[in-house]
């Protein structure tokens, strides 16, 4: 088995209703919708998802311009991943989805999304907006300040890593390794450290053969799984409830009430569970 640890903070809602602005009141307006945001306000990243189609060229897939604060983002993009229920809804053929992935600069932005006619470009439709607030990215020099207040002993190798989209911290307790995403926002930089950090609790607080594996197993049976030494579900949202023992202000996976007692043990440094 891989043993990583990975933090990922996403949160989403579903939006909005289709505002129709033909240019020609002949030619149909676009439609479609923006049914999905995720935000990672972690790493200041968006995902877009929705439909978009031209109601007069059903079988061709037409496209979308996202804007920030009015501007566009780059060029107009194709809305042509496979929409199986788009299709049979709308009676089309051929592609309309898209799925878009957006870094924001740090600050507060208004981000919309317009679609356009295949027959004719200058005919848009607005698909919805939403606010996003990005946070300034966070440097080296954050986190290693952090670290000290954290782990004042120097007991783990903090690092300051590029890590995959979508993880903000990976952790290998028995290693002595803690990294940080280099993505990380500023804000919430502290709360992703004690979440990783939680995770060396964790595997100290256990004397066996296998450590990490005992802690697995024993946050597993906490949630109703005694047998379980292999899904890192326990340990994650156990991680969660150590680091909110700590002071952290933000939580991804949660803290369970089951997990609270044993986590705030950990938190105080019990050892030899």
């Amino acid at each position: 088995m891989l043993r990583h640890l990975l933090l990922g903070f996403l949160c989403s809602a579903v939006l909005l209703t289709v505002v129709a602005l033909p240019a020609d009141a002949s030619i149909p307006a676009p439609t479609g919708r923006l049914e999905l945001v995720q935000t990672n306000s972690f790493s200041n990243t968006v995902i877009i998802t929705g439909w978009a189609l031209d109601p007069s060229a059903r079988t061709v897939s037409s496209s979308v311009q996202v804007t920030m604060d009015r501007q566009p983002l780059g060029t107009w993009r194709s809305a042509d991943l496979p929409r199986i229920d788009v299709n049979t809804a709308m009676h089309a053929t051929g592609g309309h989805g898209f799925k878009i992935t957006l870094t924001l600069p740090a600050g507060q932005h208004l981000v919309c999304l317009d679609a356009r006619d295949v027959s004719s470009p200058r005919t848009t439709a607005s698909l919805g907006c939403f606010s996003f607030h990005a946070y300034p990215p966070a440097t080296k020099a954050d986190m290693l300040a952090i670290a000290k207040t954290i782990d004042p002993n120097n007991t783990i190798n903090w690092t300051f890593t590029a890590l995959a989209t979508g993880m903000s911290g990976q952790a290998q307790p028995w290693n002595r390794l803690i990294d940080v995403a280099s993505g990380n926002s500023v804000h919430y930089l502290r709360a992703v450290m004690l979440h990783e950090w939680a995770h060396v609790l964790q595997y100290r607080a256990y004397s066996g053969t296998d450590p990490w594996f005992d802690a697995v197993q024993a946050f597993n049976e906490l949630l109703g799984d005694p047998n379980d030494r292999h899904s890192y579900n326990g340990v994650e949202h156990g991680a969660d409830c150590i680091a909110q023992a700590l002071g952290a202000d933000y939580l991804g996976y949660g803290c369970p009430t089951a997990l609270k007692a044993l986590a705030t043990r950990i938190a105080h440094g019990a050892r030899n569970l």
